[in-house]
């Protein structure tokens, strides 16, 4: 029987190193996300500041369009910058969720091999 030459060697140190890595990482992966899950929430909450504070009538400018569709479109051109910042926490956390997805697909994959290495596996 010949071994591959171009496969990796599968040892327990080796899978145990790639396992306490993978774990190191995944802490700093599932810690971003929540950072990232804040930052979209405190972008939220501003944003619902901003337009409260504008209906109530102390923001910078009045909000007195003639019907909804104009109140809407003063409110939103009146709190452009709080819906960019709510658009890229958004986009931030759509990442943030993918990248925690992955490591945690990773850290399973190792688990697997680790299991194979020990021979838990039929």
């Amino acid at each position: 029987m010949s071994i591959e030459p171009n496969l990796p060697l599968f040892t327990k140190e080796t899978v145990q190193d790639s396992l306490l890595r993978l774990m190191a990482e995944m802490a700093q992966v599932e810690d971003k996300l929540a950072q990232a899950q804040i930052w979209h929430d405190r972008a939220k909450e501003a944003l619902a500041d901003a337009e409260a504070a504008l209906l109530l009538g102390r923001g910078p400018v009045a909000i007195d369009g003639k019907n909804a569709e104009m109140r809407e479109a003063q409110l939103r051109d009146a709190t452009q910058a709080e819906r960019r910042r709510l658009q890229e926490a958004a986009e931030e956390l759509v990442l943030a969720r993918a990248r925690a997805e992955i490591a945690r697909q990773k850290l399973s994959a190792w688990k697997a091999i680790a299991r194979l290495v020990a021979g838990e596996v039929d």
